[in-house]
């Protein structure tokens, strides 16, 4: 069995579980198989989007494969439409690198920005919860909530 009959065959179970069920790590799987037919990808995504909504994995895959294509546009909506529903850093990055491919550098550090500064609660939750360090007090920059 070659490569591309594999990828093949993983691409048509997560499509029949995925015609069931949502899960997350299914799309993000999707995400990973290569494939010639990208409008193909971006027409499935489309078809998960209307069943399931935006789910945050799938905007950002759609971003991904928008950004592919070459649909700038596009990309850019659906990495903001992921970000609008809270942080993720794998969107941060991904469209700030396309704002950077498009020469909007201001554009690219803010989301960058936005990106690691939406991680500094989640990490200092896990480092509290863990017990690591020594430090005991709270820690807050910005308005972060919590």
């Amino acid at each position: 069995m070659t490569g591309a009959e594999t990828s093949r065959e993983i691409e048509a179970l997560i499509r029949k579980t995925l015609r069931h069920d949502y899960h997350p790590e299914l799309v993000k799987m999707y995400g990973q198989l290569s494939f010639a037919d990208i409008n193909h990808q971006l027409v499935v995504t489309a078809a998960w989007i209307k069943l399931y909504g935006p789910q945050p994995e799938l905007l950002l895959l759609s971003g991904k494969l928008c950004v592919r294509q070459k649909l700038w546009g596009k990309a850019r909506e659906y990495f903001s439409r992921c970000l609008a529903q809270g942080p993720n850093a794998e969107a941060s990055l991904e469209y700030g690198r396309l704002l950077e491919s498009l020469g909007e550098m201001d554009g690219a550090r803010k989301v960058y920005q936005d990106g690691l500064l939406g991680l500094v609660p989640v990490f200092f939750h896990s480092w509290e919860k863990t017990g690591t360090g020594t430090h005991t007090g709270t820690f807050t920059i910005g308005a972060v909530d919590g």
